[in-house]
């Protein structure tokens, strides 16, 4: 019982993490790792809400979604986009630094959580940033692919063109691995599908 009251605690009490990597996943979004002080691991569809502190003492809080899956132990990947006129994104973008310290809290959020143990068949469909959190559970899922071989997952993605599609490697990989996982592209400005099942126009 004490165990868990101090982890509603912790999830809900504002805290310092380190920037441990920063690299582009498409022209538009980058992958940020957080190493906090306290890790808690997260439901695939989880989300952190990170919050910046200006010299002048103003505040700028959002909300990312994780794309790391339960099983990424000790630090949050997310995968933020660059919005032009975002307060937190285009820090992220053109400021941060490995190293750096933000606050955090979480990761919160229960509404649109996946477990693999579900072991029902699941229909994902997404685009742009809003891919992060099924990509989060895609991974959770390949996790445990012998348990959840039995319920098939499908993720549709859309995108304007394959670069802008995020994880397409590790689509594709999951998809190989023949334990039920299938990905499907809607690409709007590419001339050619990059698969049979992948549509484009």
């Amino acid at each position: 019982m004490a165990e868990s009251a101090q982890r509603a605690s912790t999830l809900s009490t504002w805290q310092t993490a380190r920037v441990e990597a920063l690299e582009p996943l498409t022209a538009h979004i980058r992958r940020v790792v957080l190493r906090p002080q306290v890790w808690h691991a997260p439901q695939a569809g989880q989300h952190l809400d990170l919050r910046l502190t200006a010299d002048d003492g103003y505040q700028a809080q959002r909300s990312y979604s994780l794309l790391s899956p339960p099983e990424r132990d000790g630090v949050y990947e997310l995968g933020i986009e660059r919005l032009a006129d975002g307060e937190v994104s285009p820090w992220f973008h053109d400021a941060a630094q490995v190293g750096d310290t933000i606050e955090m809290l979480g990761p919160v959020g229960g509404h649109f959580v996946w477990h693999a143990s579900e072991g029902r068949p699941t229909l994902l469909i997404g685009g742009g940033s809003g891919v992060v959190p099924l990509l989060s559970m895609a991974a959770h899922r390949a996790a445990h692919a012998q348990v959840s071989a039995s319920a098939p997952m499908v993720l549709l993605v859309a995108a304007r063109t394959l670069g802008d599609v995020l994880g397409w490697g590790d689509l594709q990989r999951w998809e190989a691995q023949g334990k039920g996982f299938h990905s499907q592209l809607a690409l709007s400005r590419d001339d050619a599908a990059p698969r049979a099942q992948d549509h484009t126009g």
